[in-house]
């Protein structure tokens, strides 16, 4: 059973997405990579799964989302934080976009 949305945390979020692409927190961690190059261990992905660590580095968000298939901009929303993109002051070409 699904919680209110108001109480789906960022594990909650990543874990319900990562069972709906079929992969194991192992397959996953396998894939993920760290700054070095070396792969995140499960243990780790486990522990943010179950709100256990604060989410991750912005640029294991990026990498979790494209591996399991979900917006890069949920989970970040989930982390509260702000993609690399957005975050600073917008610039006046921005603001005339809008």
């Amino acid at each position: 059973m699904q919680k209110p949305e108001s109480m789906r945390t960022f594990g909650t979020i990543l874990t319900e997405a990562r069972k709906r692409a079929g992969l194991t927190q192992k397959e996953v961690a396998e894939r993920l990579r760290r700054e070095d190059g070396r792969p995140v261990d499960a243990p780790y992905l486990n522990a943010v799964e179950h709100d256990r660590r604060r989410p991750p580095p912005n640029y294991l968000i990026e990498q979790l989302a494209q591996i399991i298939g979900i917006s890069a901009e949920v989970l970040f929303y989930r982390a509260n934080r702000m993609p690399a993109d957005m975050e600073g002051d917008p610039t006046e070409s921005d603001l005339c976009r809008l």
